[in-house]
């Protein structure tokens, strides 16, 4: 596995990503029953951390929780997988690994569908999982909006798909989340924010107009970067549809309790 190319991995991004998305996975899933968990935009299985990367700022901030939600406590507990460890490195999931070791902790039979456009973190992806003894993951090359559509009409259907794009696509997103909707199958989108201090740009606040507009739950998250007047991501906003609202509701309440500078703010509307 390429591990290096992970500066970005476990940045404050992530932490709100895939803390709410663990807890919403850990309703959504049944024990002993099958579980197709998808992304549009996967990435790599497994991140090792150096110094000097973006987990810094997120994942190298956060404390210890009195009351640990399902993420902090396969990540920050070391539950996530036996034998995870890799010497003079500190390892962190990719979204569908977090997803996988969620999914097997609840006593489900997880299916894992990951899209990723990138050739090379596509085989990156497959040697991954192969590495880590996971073998229900099936890993297709190519654009996850367009794998979507075929996914959306199969038996079962997912039970949670994740849409992650590296950009801040909107429409492509509300597009996405619009033909979930119609096929009624639980989704979460995740966007970053990409800014200059103090500004909130068109297309974030347009995006939180659509979600209010259509009855989309939405969560958005900030952070300071000390020292950078630059564009730069600086939060990152998380759109709903079709997630039950006491899962919605208790990933927020998890994103809320994380043990994080008082800097960082979150806002939700359930």
């Amino acid at each position: 596995m390429d591990y290096h190319h992970s500066q970005k991995a476990a940045n404050p991004g992530d932490v709100v990503k895939h803390a709410l998305v663990a807890e919403v996975l850990s309703r959504l899933a049944v024990p002993d029953a099958p579980f197709v968990y998808a992304e549009t935009h996967a990435g790599s299985a497994l991140h090792l951390l150096a110094p000097g990367g973006e987990w810094e700022e997120g994942l190298g901030v956060v404390d210890p929780c009195p009351e640990p939600g399902t993420w902090e406590r396969l990540v920050l507990g070391g539950r996530l997988l036996p034998g995870v460890e890799r010497e003079g490195w500190r390892p962190y999931p990719g979204s569908a690994l977090l997803a996988w070791s969620v999914l097997r902790e609840r006593g489900a039979r997880p299916h894992l569908v990951l899209s990723e456009l990138n050739a090379s973190v596509c085989a990156d992806l497959q040697a991954g999982f192969q590495e880590l003894g996971v073998d229900a993951a099936a890993i297709l090359p190519g654009d996850g909006y367009r794998t979507l559509r075929t996914l959306l009409d199969e038996n079962p259907p997912p039970g949670l798909v994740l849409l992650d794009p590296p950009a801040f696509e909107a429409v492509a997103v509300e597009d996405a989340l619009e033909r979930c909707r119609v096929a009624g199958v639980p989704a979460v989108a995740w966007l970053p924010v990409v800014a200059e201090p103090h500004v909130v740009p068109p297309e974030v606040a347009g995006l939180e107009r659509w979600a209010a507009d259509t009855g989309r739950p939405s969560l958005s998250a900030s952070w300071p970067r000390p020292g950078r007047t630059d564009r730069c991501t600086r939060g990152c906003v998380l759109v709903g549809s079709d997630v039950p609202a006491l899962a919605w509701k208790a990933g927020v309440n998890v994103v809320r309790r994380l043990n994080v500078p008082s800097t960082w703010t979150v806002t939700a509307s359930l």
